[in-house]
């Protein structure tokens, strides 16, 4: 929720995009999203919005009490299904064993005395 909560300095977020945002934090919708990822997920899904459910975002902004959860609820879900997270290019795959399969590097010696 921290990383949602952040906004660049002198430029505040409209509260309709707030909206969105704290209710994809506060419903799970970021749950498994790495935290590395959270602020991408949140930039995209605010641009996912204002280009395909501006109308929503407007309703938001107009009557700030309207009933709109299950709306954004399907649309945050659909997003996140289809979002990808950041692969990690230095991660190690944790089936492979052998220093040649995790593409370790290899060493001719194995004590510090040789």
């Amino acid at each position: 929720m921290v990383e949602l909560l952040k906004q660049p300095l002198n430029s505040p977020m409209p509260v309709e995009e707030q909206v969105v945002s704290i209710f994809a934090g506060t419903k799970g919708y970021l749950d498994t999203i790495p935290v590395a990822d959270v602020r991408r997920f949140e930039n995209e899904l605010l641009e996912h919005m204002r280009s395909r459910h501006a109308g929503l975002l407007s309703g938001i902004r107009q009557e700030p009490k309207a009933d709109v959860p299950k709306d954004l609820a399907s649309i945050v879900g659909a997003f996140k299904n289809a979002f990808v997270p950041t692969k990690k290019s230095s991660a190690v795959d944790p089936t492979k064993t052998d220093a040649g399969e995790t593409g370790e590097a290899a060493s001719a010696k194995t004590l510090a005395t040789e």
